[in-house]
């Protein structure tokens, strides 16, 4: 059995944070390892995601500041007003694009009197919003994420992103690993 002297140096030492253990940090190891800049208890999957804010934001709900996941759930399932899908449809496709018109027809947001979408098409609609955002977050860069999203993919099997995603839930994840992929280089 240990001492207790051993074992109180041993938690010492490792109870310290990470920037007192491993020093002030190299600026340099963020090209090498983006996880050398992570805060503690933060995985690589927790950063890609994004905030839910940012999600609304991009749908342009009223109070998007304190919208949480939750709240977005809450609101795909009362559905979410046509007027997100719009918003969304001329930010990701400015030139009049048509390739968002597999997630909800014309027609269908034309028939819809109240002004909301279905559950389903609330949650495609948010799926939508988050990958965009992933998007924006992984490029920088408004053109090199729309034209990432709308055109095709090698690793898609020369699919765009943006059919991938709106498939499916499976989809869309597929689409949240290539970003996770294309941010931290290890996408081809």
């Amino acid at each position: 059995m240990p001492s207790k002297l051993k074992i109180s140096t041993f938690l010492r030492v490792y109870s310290k944070s990470r920037e007192a253990r491993l020093g002030p940090a190299d600026p340099r190891a963020a090209a090498r390892n983006p996880c050398a800049t992570m805060k503690p208890g933060e995985s690589k999957g927790q950063s890609m995601r994004a905030k839910p804010t940012e999600i609304a934001k991009a749908l342009g709900l009223a109070n998007a500041e304190s919208v949480t996941l939750l709240d977005l759930a809450h609101r795909c399932e009362e559905g979410l007003p046509k007027s997100c899908f719009l918003r969304l449809h001329e930010t990701l496709a400015p030139e009049g694009q048509k390739f968002l018109n597999s997630l909800i027809s014309p027609a269908s947001l034309g028939r819809r009197k109240d002004g909301k979408l279905t559950p389903c098409e609330s949650d495609g609609t948010v799926r939508l919003a988050h990958c965009w955002q992933m998007a924006l977050e992984t490029f920088q860069d408004e053109s090199k994420a729309r034209r990432f999203l709308s055109g095709p993919h090698p690793l898609l099997g020369g699919r765009p992103p943006m059919a991938v995603l709106a498939g499916s839930t499976c989809g869309a994840e597929v689409i949240y690993q290539l970003l996770g992929r294309l941010r931290y280089g290890s996408a081809a």
